[in-house]
Order: structure tokens, then C-alpha cells, then sequence
């Protein structure tokens, strides 16, 4: 499967309003400050953070299958955040090839030494998949629910 990142349109951000079902995925994705319910008319500026960028993973007949972001948390470090992948198509590899692209996307814009997530306690499938692709937990960064994740670039 042929898989790029595209910029947001919104038929993404209307297919993306409806993965997210109930608050608990939306805290899963967007994290504890993100309200539940929201519109998809409202995500393009509700997912508006300082110099954020977002990106879809669209297959060749540019389907939504992901979405993700990045933003700079200093002049060293990228933060990836609000990682998901289209339901229908879990467990097919497409995290890891969103996560991957995103590193690269990340690495061409900002020459990071480190790329950092977070990851809820509760979430192991993406935990694993993040530890098997390089991101080790950094326990002091990390609370009772949440690690924090860092892969370095150097």
C-alpha cells in the first residue's frame, strides 16, 4: 500500500471526527484537555497549538488511513502527538508507517536531536510499538497515567 502525508482537507477532519467516539478515545488521542464532543468543522482550529503541524496518511486514492502532528518543544526536540489510525484499519502496520513518516517530515523541517510522545499507561499496543521502534520511556517526565517517550536523532 502506497501510504504519503498530505495536508488536512475537510473530508479528513470529517472522517477523523468520527473515529473518535466517545471522551475516553478522544483523551486517548488528543489528550485530558481536549473537549468531547466537538465538531469537524471545529478541528482544524481546536488542533491548532504554536507552530503545530498536521498531516494526514492517505493512501494512493488519497483515503484518510491516519493523522498526526509535531511541533518543536525547544531548538533540540520534536514532540509527535494526536497520533491515530482510521479503525477500520488497525492492526495492519499503519501506525508504525504514520509514526515513521512523521519522523522523517519532522527531521527534514526541524534537524531535531530527539523526538519525544506521550503514550497512555493503558494504551500497551502503542507503547509496544513505539518501544520496538526506538522510543524508550523516560520515567521522570512520566505520571501515574501518561510516559513520556524519547527516541534520539544524535
Amino acid at each position: 500500500m502506497k501510504l504519503s502525508l498530505a495536508e488536512p482537507k475537510a473530508s479528513h477532519y470529517e472522517a477523523l471526527s468520527s473515529w473518535i467516539t466517545d471522551a475516553k478515545s478522544c483523551v486517548h488521542w488528543a489528550g485530558p484537555d481536549f473537549g468531547f464532543p466537538f465538531s469537524a468543522q471545529a478541528l482544524p482550529k481546536l488542533l491548532q497549538m504554536t507552530d503545530s503541524e498536521s498531516y494526514s496518511l492517505t493512501d494512493a486514492d488519497e483515503a484518510l488511513m491516519g493523522f498526526g502532528q509535531f511541533w518543536p518543544r525547544d531548538a533540540d526536540t520534536v514532540h509527535l502527538g494526536r497520533v491515530i489510525i482510521n479503525p477500520l484499519y488497525r492492526g495492519q502496520g499503519l501506525g508504525k508507517a504514520l509514526i515513521q513518516l512523521l519522523i522523517i517530515e519532522a527531521t527534514e523541517r526541524h534537524q531535531p536531536d530527539t523526538i519525544t510522545l506521550n503514550v497512555l499507561r493503558d494504551n500497551p499496543r502503542a507503547m509496544y510499538l513505539y518501544q520496538k521502534m526506538g522510543f524508550v520511556p523516560f520515567e521522570e517526565q512520566s505520571t501515574e497515567d501518561m510516559v513520556f517517550m524519547t527516541l534520539s536523532k544524535a
